[in-house]
């Protein structure tokens, strides 16, 4: 029973889940906005749309707060474990590094949501720069592109707060257009 209790909640999931990792590969963000296409800047735009994903959520309610637990769950301890695995992380490695990606997916969201809250565009495309676009010493260098990742996620999140919930779950969410400019000539 246990089991199939599991089974339904990692299930139900996996719609959502799903349509975040097709959304996050979208071109766009590795050709025009300058995100590195490797394995961790794939991840770090997932982390930003499950982070706008679930914003649509409401996690003092316990219905959607059991989802979002299964949500990190089916993340972390099925498909990114899986992931670590293909790329030849011990098993006992696993474990830990889990839990050091759950911790920054954990802090990438707290400055998202604390900008945000602030209404603090500046910390906002700060925030991105650094956890999305990698610029730890040297902001202003992605200050464009920063811009840009702020934008789109500021028009996506207006469009998930009039979404509904079924309809995030089901992972039908309308993803506004990253707007870009042609990238600088170099």
């Amino acid at each position: 029973m246990l089991l199939r209790a599991l089974i339904t909640r990692m299930q139900s999931v996996t719609p959502l889940y799903n349509a975040l990792v097709a959304q996050s590969r979208q071109p766009v963000f590795y050709s025009h906005l300058g995100v590195a296409d490797t394995v961790w800047g794939r991840l770090d735009v997932l982390y930003l749309h499950v982070f706008m994903a679930l914003q649509g959520l409401d996690p003092e309610n316990p219905r959607d707060g059991r989802y979002i637990d299964g949500f990190f769950q089916h993340m972390f301890k099925r498909d990114i474990d899986n992931a670590l695995r293909e790329m030849g992380v011990g098993d006992l490695a696993v474990g830990h590094k889990i839990k050091k990606m759950a911790e920054s997916y954990h802090g990438r969201a707290t400055q998202y949501r604390d900008a945000l809250l602030a209404n603090d565009d500046a910390a906002l495309q700060e925030a991105l720069a650094r956890n999305v676009l990698n610029a730890n010493d040297d902001i202003a260098s992605v200050a464009p592109q920063a811009a840009h990742l702020a934008a789109y996620m500021q028009a996506c999140l207006a469009q998930i707060s009039k979404t509904p919930r079924e309809q995030i779950l089901a992972g039908d969410i309308a993803w506004q257009t990253a707007v870009i400019e042609p990238p600088a000539a170099a």
